[in-house]
Protein backbone atom coordinates (compact mmCIF):
# COMPACT_ATOMS: atom_id res chain seq x y z
CA UNK A 1 0.00 0.00 0.00
CA UNK A 2 1.14 3.99 -0.35
CA UNK A 3 1.40 5.74 2.49
CA UNK A 4 -0.22 9.05 0.79
CA UNK A 5 -3.21 6.98 -0.74
CA UNK A 6 -3.54 5.22 2.51
CA UNK A 7 -3.74 8.52 4.40
CA UNK A 8 -6.73 10.38 2.15
CA UNK A 9 -8.54 6.89 3.12
CA UNK A 10 -8.61 6.86 6.29
CA UNK A 11 -9.89 10.46 6.49
CA UNK A 12 -13.17 9.38 4.42
CA UNK A 13 -15.48 8.65 7.40
CA UNK A 14 -14.01 12.02 8.85
CA UNK A 15 -15.16 13.83 6.00
CA UNK A 16 -18.54 12.16 5.57
CA UNK A 17 -19.95 9.06 8.39
CA UNK A 18 -21.95 8.23 5.77
CA UNK A 19 -19.22 6.28 3.85
CA UNK A 20 -18.66 2.99 4.84
CA UNK A 21 -15.96 0.88 2.65
CA UNK A 22 -13.01 2.29 0.41
CA UNK A 23 -10.49 0.65 -1.42
CA UNK A 24 -7.95 1.74 -4.19
CA UNK A 25 -6.98 -1.78 -6.60
CA UNK A 26 -5.98 -3.29 -9.51
CA UNK A 27 -7.62 -4.90 -11.91
CA UNK A 28 -5.37 -7.82 -11.05
CA UNK A 29 -6.62 -8.19 -7.53
CA UNK A 30 -3.60 -5.82 -5.49
CA UNK A 31 -4.98 -3.73 -3.53
CA UNK A 32 -3.31 0.05 -3.32
CA UNK A 33 -4.90 1.30 -0.34
CA UNK A 34 -7.86 0.35 1.72
CA UNK A 35 -10.28 0.74 4.96
CA UNK A 36 -9.29 -1.47 7.51
CA UNK A 37 -12.18 -3.66 7.44
CA UNK A 38 -11.42 -4.08 3.79
CA UNK A 39 -9.83 -7.77 2.98
CA UNK A 40 -8.02 -8.87 -0.38
CA UNK A 41 -11.51 -11.33 -0.74
CA UNK A 42 -13.26 -8.89 -0.51
CA UNK A 43 -11.50 -6.69 -3.47
CA UNK A 44 -11.83 -9.61 -5.76
CA UNK A 45 -15.61 -9.88 -4.90
CA UNK A 46 -15.50 -6.64 -6.00
CA UNK A 47 -13.61 -6.99 -9.50
CA UNK A 48 -15.90 -9.96 -10.11
CA UNK A 49 -19.31 -7.91 -9.52
CA UNK A 50 -17.98 -5.07 -11.88
CA UNK A 51 -16.69 -7.10 -14.70
CA UNK A 52 -20.31 -9.32 -14.48
CA UNK A 53 -21.80 -5.85 -14.52
CA UNK A 54 -20.11 -4.42 -17.47
CA UNK A 55 -19.77 -7.48 -19.23
CA UNK A 56 -16.36 -7.62 -19.73
CA UNK A 57 -13.13 -8.71 -18.68
CA UNK A 58 -12.08 -4.88 -17.61
CA UNK A 59 -13.79 -1.84 -17.02
CA UNK A 60 -11.61 -0.33 -19.89
CA UNK A 61 -13.58 3.02 -21.25
CA UNK A 62 -15.60 4.16 -18.44
CA UNK A 63 -14.32 6.57 -16.47
CA UNK A 64 -17.08 6.46 -13.81
CA UNK A 65 -19.46 4.24 -12.47
CA UNK A 66 -22.21 4.57 -10.49
CA UNK A 67 -24.90 2.06 -9.03
CA UNK A 68 -27.23 2.41 -6.60
CA UNK A 69 -29.93 0.05 -4.46
CA UNK A 70 -32.46 1.13 -2.31
CA UNK A 71 -30.03 1.90 0.77
CA UNK A 72 -26.38 2.33 -0.81
CA UNK A 73 -24.55 2.77 -3.65
CA UNK A 74 -21.24 2.40 -5.12
CA UNK A 75 -19.52 4.96 -6.56
CA UNK A 76 -16.10 3.68 -8.49
CA UNK A 77 -13.58 5.95 -10.82
CA UNK A 78 -10.81 4.43 -12.72
CA UNK A 79 -7.62 6.18 -13.08
CA UNK A 80 -5.61 5.13 -15.96
CA UNK A 81 -4.88 1.15 -14.52
CA UNK A 82 -6.01 1.67 -10.85
CA UNK A 83 -9.66 1.85 -9.70
CA UNK A 84 -11.41 3.44 -6.86
CA UNK A 85 -14.05 2.15 -5.10
CA UNK A 86 -16.40 3.94 -2.19
CA UNK A 87 -19.30 2.25 -0.44
CA UNK A 88 -21.68 4.42 0.89
CA UNK A 89 -25.17 5.22 2.10
CA UNK A 90 -27.79 7.05 -0.08
CA UNK A 91 -28.21 9.85 2.09
CA UNK A 92 -24.15 10.72 1.98
CA UNK A 93 -23.49 13.80 1.19
CA UNK A 94 -23.03 13.74 -2.95
CA UNK A 95 -20.52 16.66 -3.31
CA UNK A 96 -18.30 15.47 -0.98
CA UNK A 97 -18.13 11.66 -2.24
CA UNK A 98 -18.05 13.50 -5.87
CA UNK A 99 -14.68 15.85 -4.83
CA UNK A 100 -13.07 12.60 -2.73
CA UNK A 101 -13.35 10.54 -6.01
CA UNK A 102 -13.71 12.16 -9.03
CA UNK A 103 -10.50 15.17 -7.88
CA UNK A 104 -8.95 14.41 -5.21
CA UNK A 105 -7.91 10.72 -4.96
CA UNK A 106 -7.16 11.18 -8.95
CA UNK A 107 -4.53 13.17 -7.86
CA UNK A 108 -3.42 11.83 -5.42
CA UNK A 109 -3.26 8.32 -7.23
CA UNK A 110 -1.48 9.90 -10.12
CA UNK A 111 1.32 11.94 -8.25
CA UNK A 112 1.75 8.97 -6.21
CA UNK A 113 2.83 6.66 -9.10
CA UNK A 114 4.76 9.65 -10.35
CA UNK A 115 2.54 10.22 -13.27
CA UNK A 116 1.49 13.83 -14.11
CA UNK A 117 -1.49 15.17 -13.97
CA UNK A 118 -3.79 14.45 -17.19
CA UNK A 119 -5.01 18.02 -18.65
CA UNK A 120 -9.02 17.83 -18.82
CA UNK A 121 -10.25 16.30 -21.93
CA UNK A 122 -11.86 18.27 -24.71
CA UNK A 123 -15.09 16.09 -23.97
CA UNK A 124 -16.45 14.82 -20.75
CA UNK A 125 -18.04 11.66 -20.16
CA UNK A 126 -21.00 11.79 -18.00
CA UNK A 127 -20.97 9.15 -14.96
CA UNK A 128 -23.17 5.54 -15.60
CA UNK A 129 -25.58 4.85 -13.58
CA UNK A 130 -26.73 1.13 -12.97
CA UNK A 131 -29.60 -0.44 -11.04
CA UNK A 132 -28.92 -3.86 -10.15
CA UNK A 133 -31.76 -5.83 -11.55
CA UNK A 134 -32.29 -8.23 -8.51
CA UNK A 135 -33.97 -4.56 -6.19
CA UNK A 136 -36.87 -3.07 -6.91
CA UNK A 137 -36.93 -0.79 -9.35
CA UNK A 138 -37.33 2.49 -8.55
CA UNK A 139 -35.87 5.72 -10.16
CA UNK A 140 -33.03 7.23 -9.00
CA UNK A 141 -33.76 10.72 -7.11
CA UNK A 142 -30.81 13.61 -6.78
CA UNK A 143 -30.21 14.86 -3.86
CA UNK A 144 -33.06 16.84 -2.33
CA UNK A 145 -32.36 20.88 -2.74
CA UNK A 146 -34.54 23.15 -0.58
CA UNK A 147 -36.83 25.20 -2.17
CA UNK A 148 -36.16 29.13 -2.51
CA UNK A 149 -38.63 30.81 -0.42
CA UNK A 150 -39.27 34.14 -1.54
CA UNK A 151 -41.07 36.32 1.36
CA UNK A 152 -43.95 38.87 -0.01
CA UNK A 153 -44.09 41.61 1.40
CA UNK A 154 -46.43 42.58 3.98
CA UNK A 155 -49.04 44.34 2.60
CA UNK A 156 -50.07 47.99 3.55
CA UNK A 157 -52.09 48.78 6.46
CA UNK A 158 -53.89 51.86 6.07
CA UNK A 159 -54.64 53.89 9.31
CA UNK A 160 -58.13 53.80 10.97
CA UNK A 161 -59.65 56.89 10.27
CA UNK A 162 -59.70 59.42 13.80
CA UNK A 163 -63.10 59.44 15.28
CA UNK A 164 -63.93 63.08 16.96
CA UNK A 165 -63.82 62.98 21.02
CA UNK A 166 -66.28 61.24 22.68
CA UNK A 167 -69.03 64.15 23.76
CA UNK A 168 -69.87 63.80 27.56
CA UNK A 169 -72.60 65.35 28.67
CA UNK A 170 -74.34 65.93 32.11
CA UNK A 171 -77.84 64.93 32.87
CA UNK A 172 -80.47 65.40 35.85
CA UNK A 173 -82.13 61.79 36.16
CA UNK A 174 -85.73 61.34 36.26
CA UNK A 175 -87.12 57.92 37.40
CA UNK A 176 -89.40 56.25 35.15
CA UNK A 177 -91.36 53.25 35.88
CA UNK A 178 -94.58 50.75 34.48
CA UNK A 179 -95.60 47.74 32.89
CA UNK A 180 -94.83 49.47 29.75
CA UNK A 181 -91.62 50.99 30.33
CA UNK A 182 -88.49 48.64 29.48
CA UNK A 183 -86.04 48.05 32.39
CA UNK A 184 -82.97 48.18 30.45
CA UNK A 185 -83.09 51.57 27.95
CA UNK A 186 -82.98 55.16 29.34
CA UNK A 187 -84.76 57.91 27.25
CA UNK A 188 -82.53 60.82 26.30
CA UNK A 189 -83.70 64.27 24.60
CA UNK A 190 -83.87 63.95 20.72
CA UNK A 191 -81.70 67.35 20.17
CA UNK A 192 -78.90 65.82 21.84
CA UNK A 193 -79.18 62.22 20.09
CA UNK A 194 -79.11 64.07 16.62
CA UNK A 195 -76.57 66.28 17.46
CA UNK A 196 -73.97 62.94 18.51
CA UNK A 197 -75.41 61.16 15.24
CA UNK A 198 -74.21 64.70 13.26
CA UNK A 199 -70.49 64.56 15.04
CA UNK A 200 -70.08 60.72 14.28
CA UNK A 201 -71.96 60.51 11.05
CA UNK A 202 -71.75 56.85 9.90
CA UNK A 203 -70.19 55.60 13.10
CA UNK A 204 -74.13 54.77 14.50
CA UNK A 205 -74.32 53.58 18.08
CA UNK A 206 -77.83 52.43 20.11
CA UNK A 207 -75.95 52.58 23.41
CA UNK A 208 -74.70 54.99 25.73
CA UNK A 209 -72.46 54.86 29.10
CA UNK A 210 -73.70 56.34 32.19
CA UNK A 211 -70.95 57.19 34.91
CA UNK A 212 -72.17 58.52 38.45
CA UNK A 213 -70.23 61.09 40.21
CA UNK A 214 -68.55 58.22 42.51
CA UNK A 215 -67.42 56.44 39.11
CA UNK A 216 -69.73 54.51 39.12
CA UNK A 217 -70.31 52.84 35.14
CA UNK A 218 -73.61 51.25 32.93
CA UNK A 219 -73.83 50.41 29.59
CA UNK A 220 -77.24 50.41 28.40
CA UNK A 221 -79.60 50.85 25.37
CA UNK A 222 -80.89 54.86 24.46
CA UNK A 223 -84.16 55.74 23.02
CA UNK A 224 -84.24 59.20 21.53
CA UNK A 225 -87.50 61.61 22.86
CA UNK A 226 -88.65 64.76 23.19
CA UNK A 227 -87.67 65.82 26.96
CA UNK A 228 -86.59 68.88 28.96
CA UNK A 229 -83.08 70.22 28.46
CA UNK A 230 -80.86 68.44 30.73
CA UNK A 231 -82.98 65.25 31.59
CA UNK A 232 -82.50 61.86 31.31
CA UNK A 233 -84.94 59.40 32.00
CA UNK A 234 -83.33 55.65 33.94
CA UNK A 235 -85.71 52.87 35.22
CA UNK A 236 -85.27 51.06 38.16
CA UNK A 237 -83.28 48.73 37.72
CA UNK A 238 -80.79 50.70 35.93
CA UNK A 239 -80.82 53.46 38.43
CA UNK A 240 -80.37 51.08 41.49
CA UNK A 241 -77.31 49.28 39.42
CA UNK A 242 -75.79 52.84 39.38
CA UNK A 243 -76.63 53.52 42.83
CA UNK A 244 -78.40 56.97 42.48
CA UNK A 245 -81.78 58.44 43.18
CA UNK A 246 -84.35 60.76 41.32
CA UNK A 247 -82.63 64.11 40.69
CA UNK A 248 -78.87 62.91 40.91
CA UNK A 249 -77.07 64.11 38.24
CA UNK A 250 -74.99 61.44 35.91
CA UNK A 251 -72.40 61.68 32.93
CA UNK A 252 -73.61 60.54 29.62
CA UNK A 253 -71.75 59.82 26.43
CA UNK A 254 -72.38 57.56 23.09
CA UNK A 255 -70.88 54.37 22.85
CA UNK A 256 -69.11 53.94 19.10
CA UNK A 257 -68.12 50.20 18.16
Amino acid sequence: MTEPLQTIINEFKTLDPDITNTVVFRMDGKTLAACENTTPEHTQVLIDSINGITHADSIGGIESLTVQDINTQLSLTAVDSVYLATLSSREADQKVIKSLTQVIVPTVIRLTLGKPVEHQKKRKRQPKTITPEAEVQAPVLPPEQEPEVKLLPEPETLPEPLLPKTPTSQFMVEKIGGILVPPDIVRIDLEVVEKWQELYGENDFSMVSIDNLQGKTVKCKVKPKYLPNGMIQIPDRILQSLQVNEGNLVMVKPVIE
